[in-house]
């Protein structure tokens, strides 16, 4: 469901600036991985964690 839902994210992403290399573009956001990401997901992972069974 995840998968589906980020490469729906990607096209809409891709036809709003005319680009359709999908590959390349999650590439160049791999390797653009920021700071600020790492706080964002450290955040939301601590947010909606779900309790330990």
């Amino acid at each position: 469901m995840a998968d589906h839902c980020s490469n729906l994210a990607v096209a809409m992403i891709e036809l709003e600036s005319d680009s359709f290399d999908t590959h390349e573009y999650l590439i160049s956001l791999k390797k653009v991985r920021s700071h600020s990401f790492d706080q964002y997901y450290e955040d939301y992972r601590k947010k909606f964690s779900l309790p330990e069974v």
